[in-house]
């Protein structure tokens, strides 16, 4: 289950959402092994499956993302705070910023940086990260 809502205005853009997936009261949570968490809950990859444990307890995404386009360059910055679905366990909080320039009709050139403070030590949510991620892309 997941909501959101966002404005734009003259290049700049807020966006705040919320999603839920589901532990089924503690017995199984629920998993999308071939799906692009990275997208979505968190660039630091700390929920794709077989990742960071205690799946049974689920997920729950608070998001805010700020979008802002100046001189060709497209700039983004999300905030996360991740909770468990069942049992009231603080999964700790991510920000990440990233900036993207299309050159060449088909190109663009992008930096991405991403940092996980962990929460709750007992449950396996304490593990502090940080990713930055160099980017290519060809669109045709």
């Amino acid at each position: 289950m997941g909501a959101g809502v966002g404005v734009g205005f003259a290049g700049l853009g807020a966006k705040i959402g919320y999603e839920v997936l589901g532990s089924d009261d503690g017995q199984a949570g629920f998993i999308t092994p071939l799906a692009t968490l990275h997208a979505f809950n968190g660039w630091t990859d700390k929920f794709l499956f077989g990742g960071m444990g205690n799946w049974e307890n689920g997920l729950v995404d608070a998001h805010v993302v700020l979008t802002a386009k100046v001189a060709g360059l497209k700039l983004l910055a999300k905030y996360h705070k991740f909770d468990s679905d069942y049992g009231d366990i603080d999964m700790g909080k991510e920000w990440g910023i990233a900036a993207t320039y299309p050159f060449a009709k088909h190109y663009d050139i992008g930096v991405k940086y991403a940092s996980f403070s962990g929460a709750d030590a007992g449950y396996g949510f304490s593990n502090d990260t940080d990713k930055l991620w160099l980017t290519l892309q060809a669109k045709y």
